[in-house]
């Protein structure tokens, strides 16, 4: 992963654009990553025994569309302004908050951009931002075109009160 010496910090900031080597499982769950991540990033020490990260990561991803269900490939780029604070009990993490272990020399930033690409992530991913979706009767993509389905007006528990209204416009 991404590991930052502590010590080295302290000469002042490091600079690092590359690709992050990953476990397997890195991948946020319903995205699939097409090769590895790159980063561009700027880490340097802030305030009080802090550290401050930023930068931006990019990664390639299959993303399957909530609507038609087809999997697009396309790149995200996710800004990341991170800060890591000593005094910071894990519990009172928050959205680029995280805590920072005293005691430790190196700072593994891996998990926290991590969560960084899975918080910029769509909740709802489409291929095209006017996805027609699914039939919800045959199933057949309605971006390719109609279906041979008919369309039902109505719940037919009220189809009794419709004969009425017809016969009186009638």
């Amino acid at each position: 992963m991404l590991s930052i010496s502590r010590d080295r910090l302290n000469r002042g900031p490091i600079e690092y654009a590359g690709e992050l080597r990953l476990p397997e499982d890195w991948g946020p769950q319903g995205f699939e990553l097409s090769g590895a991540p790159r980063v561009v990033l700027m880490v340097e020490a802030a305030g009080d025994r802090g550290v401050r990260l930023t930068g931006t990561l990019t990664a390639r991803l299959q993303e399957t569309c909530s609507r038609c269900l087809r999997t697009v490939e396309r790149s995200r780029e996710i800004p990341i302004h991170l800060r890591f604070e000593p005094d910071l009990d894990p519990w009172d993490e928050g959205p680029g908050l995280y805590a920072l272990d005293a005691n430790r020399e190196e700072l593994e930033i891996g998990p926290a951009l991590r969560e960084e690409l899975i918080l910029g992530l769509p909740d709802y991913p489409l291929c095209e931002p006017d996805c027609r979706g699914l039939c919800p009767q045959c199933g057949a993509d309605l971006n390719e075109g109609k279906c041979g389905c008919v369309e039902e007006h109505g719940d037919p528990r009220w189809a009794s009160l419709q004969r009425q209204i017809e016969q009186q416009d009638g």
